[in-house]
This record gives structure tokens, C-alpha cells and sequence, in this order.
């Protein structure tokens, strides 16, 4: 629970992120994990057009070999 708040008296709207990023079913693998680098997040809401969530994604739902990619990708764009 955040900052030492009460799971039995905290409403889940006080510890939720507000207007989180969000793919489609369409978006690629690859461009998931690099929103997930990126923006450091550990899940990614999957919505239709009109905004209706049909699932969530998760870092831990890739393999590691496409983990490795994007890390090799962040170095490489550091090093430029």
C-alpha cells in the first residue's frame, strides 16, 4: 500500500494511476515493451477503440529474449 495507507480504509482511486497509458489488441509486442521501458511501468491496459479494456498486459508475459532486445536498444540510443 502506498505511503502507509490503510488497505481496509483507502479507496482503490486514491492509489490508482489516472489516465494510464494504454494499447490495443493491434500494437505490436515489441512497441509494448518499449512503452513498458520507457515510461517504466510493469503492465500496460489493453483497450478497444471507445476505450473498453478487454485485458492487461504484463512484463512478465513477454519472453526474456524480447526483454534483452529492448534493453539492447535502450543502451544503444544512450550511447548516441
Amino acid at each position: 500500500m502506498a505511503a502507509g495507507l490503510s488497505p481496509q480504509k483507502t479507496a482503490v482511486a486514491t492509489v490508482m494511476t489516472p489516465d494510464p497509458t494504454t494499447i490495443t489488441p493491434q500494437t505490436l509486442a515489441i512497441e509494448a515493451l518499449r512503452l513498458m521501458q520507457e515510461g517504466g511501468y510493469r503492465h500496460l491496459p489493453v483497450v478497444e477503440d471507445g476505450g473498453r479494456l478487454v485485458g492487461i498486459v504484463s512484463r512478465k508475459d513477454f519472453w526474456r529474449d524480447e526483454e534483452a532486445e529492448i534493453e539492447q536498444e535502450k543502451q544503444l540510443r544512450e550511447r548516441l
